[in-house]
């Protein structure tokens, strides 16, 4: 070995012996041993080997921690409705609660630690469960966009049967009752947002939602934005009934 080689192998810590074992085993990952090449084409080889390596190592090590992941993913859809945004970050803090996990790289974390990490925060409960494992999904699939993990762990997570309870509908004469009231002089501002829910489908929530010039009666159907919708999703509503004459306008303020 030539003095300009043991200063260059001085100066990263690495005797000559340790240069000579990492040569070999580039060349036996490559499986070179015993091929003749040029000594140019052999150095263009394990040169484009290094650098290849170079990049993928550099690529595992480019992660942020699972806390500045999930709160980027939170600032990623700040246009959500206020609702939306609530529930994830308060499923979000009871997450980040668990000793540990805030300062955890978001590559290293796999699918046992997230079921672990979601069965015991939100065991009890299969309807937590699931909230729960939709958000920590969301937070990875918004890391992996960023190059920040390999995969999303909670793929392979089990999300839990919630059986829900059976929904029975009014009967009429319980619709009657409504509307008779609804029909009051004092409760009149009541009148328009019953009859949406219960002819045109619109749920309770979105009803509160509406801005007087949602409803076209022109045309006929009540226009669902995306921010008022529980889904997320805009759409239309045909008007099952006709405008009473009697019925007051959606409250701007309703």
């Amino acid at each position: 070995m030539t003095p300009a080689s043991s200063q260059l192998l001085r100066a990263v810590s690495l005797s000559g012996e340790d240069a000579a074992r990492l040569v070999l085993e580039l060349v036996e990952g490559l499986r070179l041993g015993g091929v003749s090449l040029a000594h140019d084409e052999l150095m263009a080889r394990l040169r484009a080997a290094l650098q290849d390596g170079v990049r993928a190592a550099l690529e595992r090590e480019h992660t942020v921690s699972f806390e500045v992941a999930a709160w980027r993913s939170v600032e990623a859809r700040s246009g959500r409705r206020a609702v939306t945004l609530r529930d994830l970050r308060y499923y979000l803090r009871r997450l980040l609660r668990e000793p540990g996990l805030g300062g955890r790289p978001l590559r290293s974390i796999g699918t046992q630690e997230c079921r672990r990490l979601l069965q015991g925060v939100f065991g009890h409960s299969p309807q937590g469960f699931r909230k729960a494992r939709s958000i920590l999904h969301s937070v990875f699939a918004y890391g992996l966009r960023q190059g920040w993990c390999a995969h999303n762990p909670v793929d392979q997570v089990e999300a839990p049967v919630v059986d829900e309870a059976e929904i029975h509908p009014l009967g009429g004469a319980a619709i009657e009752r409504l509307e008779r009231v609804a029909a009051r002089p004092e409760h009149a501002p009541m009148r328009l947002p019953l009859q949406l829910m219960l002819y045109c489908g619109v749920r309770p929530a979105e009803v509160q939602r509406l801005r007087a010039e949602d409803i076209d009666w022109q045309e006929g159907v009540v226009r669902i934005r995306p921010t008022a919708s529980k889904t997320g999703g805009g759409r239309l509503v045909p008007l099952r009934f006709m405008r009473p004459a009697a019925a007051p306008e959606l409250p701007r303020d309703w």
